[in-house]
C-alpha cells in the first residue's frame, strides 16, 4: 500500500509539471496538500465517534470514501489535460544541500528542546511539547496555515525567496526557542515549530525537485529526494521513541544540550549563506522538445544561464510567435515583410498608444518600426526609453506584437 501511494504521489507530481505553469504550481500544490490533510483529519474524527463505528467497521469506511474519490477523480478526466515537457535549466542538487543543514538544525532543535523540557517543567513525566500543550485539532491550523503561504509565496517570490523565508524562521527558533519555553510561552513555541515545518513541506515536498534539471528524470530525482526524506523521518521518530533495533538503542545523548542549541543556529546560518547562489525558476521555465540530441547537457546549462535570463523569455517567445505565424511564408514572402521596407509597413504610429512625443523619442532609442518593439522585453525599453515605465512599456509591446502578428496573416 505505501509504495502505491508513493508511485501515485510521484506520477501526480510529475504530471502537475507537464500542466500547471511555474507560477500557479505553487498554489496548486498548497490546496491539494491542505484537502489531504483535512481530509485525513475528518477521517480521525469520524472514526472516533461511537455512532459512526456502530454501523461501519475501521476498514469499510476509509474504503467507502476512497471508492467515491475515484470516482469523483474520474469524472474530471485528468488523461485529458494537456501536457508540456516544462523546466528550468539548473541543478536542483543545489537546493538540497542546505535542505540538509535546515533539517539537521530542525532535528538538533527538537532533540535539545525534549531533553531540556522536562527540567524546565519539572515533570518527569512529559512525553512531547504536543501532549503538553494539548490543544487538540488547533494544533494543524498553522501547519495547514503555513503551507498555504508556502505555495503563494513561492508563486509571488519565487522559490528561492520562500526557501531563504523558511530558513531564516528556522534560524529565528533555534535562537529564540530558548527564551520562550524558558518563559512559559509553550503554546507560542508549539506554534512556532508546526509553522516551519508545514511551510517546508509545502515548499519542499512536491516543488523545487522535479522542476529544476532534465525533463526526463524528473519522477527519478524525486524519488531520491524522497527517500532521504525517509531516512530523516525515520531518525526523527527512532530519536524521539527510543526505538532499539539489532541491539541498538537511538538516544540522544545526555552532553547534547549543551552544545546542540549551539549547533542548530550555526547549521541554519551556514544554509542560509549557502541560498546565495542558488538558481532562480520563475520566469525561467521554458519547454522543451522531446528529442534526443548529442551535446554535452551540463555545457548547453552554463550556456543557458549565462546568456538567457528571465527578462529575456518574453522576448524569445514574442518572436517564436512571429516566427511561428509566418511559418508558411516563402523565403521571398517573408523578405518582403521583414525586409529593407520593414519600417514603412510596420511604423511605430500605427502600434496603439504611440503618438509623436513617444515615437521620437523610441527613434531616439533605436527604434524603427513595430517589428524591432515585437522582440523587445518590457524591462530594457522602459529604461531605454525616458518616461517609460515597466507597466506601460509591457502595453506597448503586446499592443507592438499583436499589430506584427496581424500584419504577417494578412500578407500570408
Amino acid at each position: 500500500t505505501f509504495g502505491c501511494l508513493a508511485l501515485m504521489l510521484i506520477s501526480w507530481a510529475a504530471r502537475i509539471n507537464q500542466s500547471v505553469v511555474i507560477r500557479f504550481r505553487g498554489r496548486t500544490v498548497s490546496i491539494f496538500l491542505t484537502v489531504a490533510i483535512v481530509v485525513y483529519s475528518v477521517l480521525r474524527y469520524l472514526d472516533s465517534l461511537v455512532i459512526i463505528t456502530a454501523f461501519y467497521n475501521r476498514a469499510a469506511l476509509p474504503a467507502l470514501i476512497s471508492l467515491v474519490a475515484v470516482l469523483i477523480s474520474a469524472a474530471f478526466r485528468p488523461w485529458k489535460v494537456a501536457r508540456a515537457s516544462l523546466t528550468v535549466a539548473g541543478s536542483s542538487f543545489k537546493y538540497f544541500i542546505p535542505v540538509t543543514f535546515v533539517l539537521g538544525a530542525h532535528l538538533l532543535w527538537y532533540t535539545v528542546t525534549k531533553q531540556v523540557l522536562p527540567e524546565i517543567l519539572e515533570d518527569p513525566s512529559f512525553v512531547s511539547l504536543s501532549e503538553t500543550v494539548n490543544i487538540g485539532f488547533i494544533e494543524m491550523v498553522p501547519f495547514v496555515v503555513a503551507i498555504v503561504i508556502a505555495g503563494i509565496m513561492a508563486d509571488r517570490l519565487g522559490r528561492k525567496t520562500a526557501f531563504r523565508f523558511v530558513i531564516l524562521l528556522m534560524g529565528l527558533l533555534t535562537i529564540f526557542g530558548s527564551t520562550l519555553y524558558e518563559t512559559g510561552n509553550l503554546s507560542t513555541l508549539l506554534v512556532s515549530e508546526r509553522f516551519i515545518e508545514g511551510f517546508l513541506l509545502g515548499l519542499c515536498l512536491l516543488l523545487i525537485w522535479p522542476e529544476l534539471g532534465s525533463v526526463r528524470t524528473k519522477g527519478f530525482r524525486l524519488s531520491l529526494y524522497w527517500f532521504f526524506f525517509l531516512g530523516y523521518m525515520t531518525l526523527f521518530w527512532a530519536l524521539d521513541l527510543n526505538v532499539e533495533l539489532f541491539g541498538i538503542t537511538f538516544d540522544a545523548p545526555v552532553w547534547l544540550p549543551a552544545v546542540g542549541g549551539q549547533v542548530a543556529i550555526l547549521l541554519s546560518l551556514i544554509a542560509l549563506y549557502m541560498t546565495g547562489p542558488l538558481p532562480t525558476t520563475l520566469g525561467r521555465e521554458i519547454e522543451m522538445e522531446d528529442l534526443d540530441f548529442n551535446f554535452d547537457e551540463r555545457q548547453v546549462k552554463k550556456t543557458v544561464d549565462a546568456f538567457v535570463g528571465a527578462d529575456d523569455i518574453t522576448s524569445i517567445r514574442s518572436q517564436v510567435d512571429i516566427i511561428d505565424a509566418g511559418s508558411d511564408l516563402s523565403d521571398s514572402e517573408m523578405d518582403d515583410i521583414l525586409g529593407d521596407e520593414f519600417r514603412d509597413m510596420l511604423p511605430l504610429r500605427r502600434v496603439p498608444g504611440i503618438g509623436t512625443s513617444l515615437e521620437k523619442k523610441l527613434n531616439a532609442a533605436g527604434y524603427e518600426s513595430a517589428a524591432q518593439l515585437a522582440g523587445e522585453s518590457a524591462q530594457r525599453l522602459a529604461q531605454k526609453v525616458d518616461g517609460l515605465n515597466v507597466a506601460r512599456a509591457e502595453k506597448i509591446l503586446k499592443d507592438a506584437r499583436r499589430f506584427v502578428k496581424k500584419t504577417v496573416k494578412r500578407k500570408k
